[in-house]
């Protein structure tokens, strides 16, 4: 509007030079050009401080965007929405970082706590089922032995509580003693002590628990019903404590 007036103003004079002020005088093109580029830089300072300002505020919103790199926005929103209403934040907005990092230790220590007696229960049911199944076996070579020595049927529970007291299994599933952290040898100073030779020995010591007139192989046989069939020592001897307990039962053991 303010170039329009000047220029009209200017075509006016040009045309009634007569009426141009009252005989003022005119004004140059080098003038009026100036006063244009007056009007110019005054009309458009406004719009480049706008620009200007607009420029500064796309570059810090690029370098606050660069602070999210690698960073999924949504992952962000939904973790916030998670967390703003939590109590370990509201307290954090109130500066009590040792409030809150005594009860973040708590609940690990509660976390681990839990962890660990889940281990021992776990642990504690394992053992209780190996011990089981040890005594189970260890059950069965003196059960085995008792009955190869003859032992009477109703004498092997009273048989089994004595030998339990001086017998364990080594790691191969073996009956042996132990005695001051060894094992106890048996007569031929080579192979440990076992259930048959400490049944042997209660024939003295026990004698209620055998049949009368009847020791050794033969009070075994009295229990049983072999139906003739035999098997060799050493070959009785190397059968697991589970096998002998059964071989025991239907074959006589011979030398």
């Amino acid at each position: 509007m303010f170039l329009r007036k000047m220029i009209g103003s200017r075509k006016y004079r040009d045309q009634n030079p007569d009426d141009a002020g009252g005989g003022a005088k005119s004004l140059t093109a080098a003038e009026v050009a100036a006063q244009i580029q007056a009007a110019v830089d005054a009309a458009t300072s406004g719009l480049k401080a706008t620009n200007a300002a607009l420029k500064a505020e796309k570059q810090a919103l690029a370098d606050k965007a660069k602070s999210f790199d690698g960073l999924d926005v949504e992952e962000l929103k939904s973790f916030h929405a998670q967390f703003k209403d939590s109590e370990d934040l509201k307290l954090i907005k109130d500066g009590k970082i040792d409030e809150v990092l005594a009860r973040r230790n708590a609940k690990l220590i509660e976390d681990t706590e839990k962890r660990i007696k889940a281990a021992q229960d776990e642990r504690d049911a394992e053992k209780a089922k190996n011990s089981k199944f040890s005594q189970r076996v260890l059950n069965d070579s003196i059960r085995a032995a008792a009955i190869n020595a003859g032992v009477h049927k109703h004498a092997i529970e009273d048989a089994l509580l004595a030998a339990r007291l001086d017998f364990t299994l080594d790691d191969e599933g073996n009956p042996v003693q132990i005695k001051d952290g060894e094992v106890v040898l048996g007569k031929n100073g080579k192979s440990p002590f076992s259930p048959d030779e400490w049944m042997a020995q209660r024939v003295e010591t026990k004698p209620h628990w055998f049949p009368s007139g009847n020791t050794g192989s033969e009070q075994g046989d009295s229990n049983r019903n072999t139906g003739g069939k035999t098997i060799r020592r050493g070959a009785f001897d190397a059968l697991p404590a589970t096998e002998r307990a059964k071989i025991a039962v239907t074959h006589r053991i011979v030398d």
